[in-house]
């Protein structure tokens, strides 16, 4: 109950609201643009989803060496925002790829415009997916050290951090901690039963993007290229720049620094590639768990299934460290270990756009391979994992 507890609380709780604000209506809105608008092109919605590969800290980072004096809360957002709004455009992306235009198409019939068809038909129809990648923007902005830490702006986990490091008492940080987990149970929760089933799933296999104008697109290209400079290319030209001013690294060849780069990036890589498909292994069950129908327990699974996300990642490390050390010695400093560990992080980032995209499968499409002969693996693995492999796709890309 002390004052700098609640302090941090209310920063930490705005520096949220803030951010999936952004971040919902930048997602929302690139990736229909992208999908719809420009005719969804892999490349385009791939460079749209490319920041999310930068850490939150190198962002910061990036820019306050560009723009000296650039910190504070409105800093935390840019940079916070900057980073997490792929989380909410991978799976509205993928929403909007794998569902029909059919509905739209009727409202613009029946004389709706454009705007009143996105708003009564389209956003009805990505709202559970986009409140899922809202959720995950909430807990990744509640849980991240780095890019506040960068801007000089103090939220829950700079205060873990700072006291780790300055006592040797170990009992506030547990109790921020503590408070994180409940902070993310709250919001798990809330989103539960808030309840995102607007709109019932409508079976549809028409998905190609409807012709718009020049101005429409051209428009929309604009926007996005003005959120990849802001997002990409300003971090970017810092980074460039420092590498150029750095002694170190003075006078060496691209050759060179490619193959001094090369042993971290294979790591990376192996490591990524490793943990996304653990992850998304994982995620697949307890998100058909938790998908409709609505069975006893889904809720307590999910909301567990966020808890480490919305942990710093040192906090959920040291308790890896701490059960590797006493219950599984064999396993302590080893691969198998980090991969659990980043099952433990990502899990959410998966299990959500999966959860989503079932939801979204329409029920009539299950019920006629049943009524055909299919028994329950069959339709599973014939009928439901096929039409939510763009949910999968896009879980695996955000885990990985």
């Amino acid at each position: 109950w002390r004052p700098r507890t609640a302090e941090l609380a209310v920063d930490t709780a705005l520096l949220t609201v803030v951010v999936t604000g952004i971040c919902l209506v930048l997602g929302i809105g690139l990736a229909f643009a992208a999908v719809r608008l420009v005719g969804g092109r892999p490349l385009l919605v791939g460079l749209l989803a490319a920041p999310l590969a930068m850490p939150s800290y190198v962002s910061g980072f990036a820019w306050t060496r560009l723009f000296p004096g650039f910190d504070g809360f409105w800093a935390a957002v840019l940079v916070m925002s900057s980073v997490c709004y792929p989380l909410v455009l991978l799976p509205v992306a993928s929403a909007l790829a794998g569902s029909g235009r059919s509905m739209e198409d009727v409202a613009r019939t029946l004389g709706c415009g454009p705007f009143r068809t996105f708003a009564a038909v389209t956003l009805r129809r990505i709202a559970p997916t986009a409140v899922v990648g809202g959720l995950l923007v909430a807990l990744y902005t509640l849980g991240d050290f780095g890019g506040p830490a960068s801007v000089r702006f103090e939220s829950f986990t700079v205060g873990i951090y700072n006291a780790y490091n300055g006592a040797f008492d170990r009992t506030l940080p547990a109790v921020y901690s503590l408070a994180l987990i409940a902070a993310a149970l709250i919001l798990s929760t809330t989103v539960r039963l808030c309840g995102t089933d607007t709109a019932r799933p409508v079976a549809a296999v028409e998905t190609a993007p409807a012709r718009h104008g020049a101005v429409a697109r051209s428009t929309a290209l604009a926007v996005m290229a003005a959120v990849m400079v802001v997002a990409l290319a300003v971090p970017l030209a810092a980074l460039v720049r420092e590498i150029r001013q750095s002694q170190r690294l003075a006078g060496r060849s691209v050759a060179d620094l490619a193959s001094w780069m090369w042993p971290d990036l294979q790591s990376t890589l192996g490591y990524a590639l490793a943990g996304g498909l653990a992850v998304t292994v994982v995620a697949i069950p307890i998100a058909l768990f938790t998908a409709r129908p609505r069975r006893r327990g889904a809720g307590a699974v999910e909301a567990i299934s966020y808890l480490g996300y919305t942990l710093p990642g040192v906090t959920v490390g040291l308790a890896f460290v701490f059960v590797g050390i006493r219950l599984g010695r064999d396993y302590y400093l080893t691969p198998g270990l980090l991969i659990l560990c980043y099952a433990a992080l990502f899990l959410p980032l998966a299990a959500g756009p999966i959860r989503a995209a079932l939801d979204g499968t329409a029920d009539s499409l299950t019920d006629a391979a049943r009524t055909l002969g299919a028994g329950q693996w069959g339709v599973l693995f014939r009928v439901r994992l096929p039409l939510v492999l763009p949910g999968i796709a896009a879980g695996a890309l955000l885990a990985g």
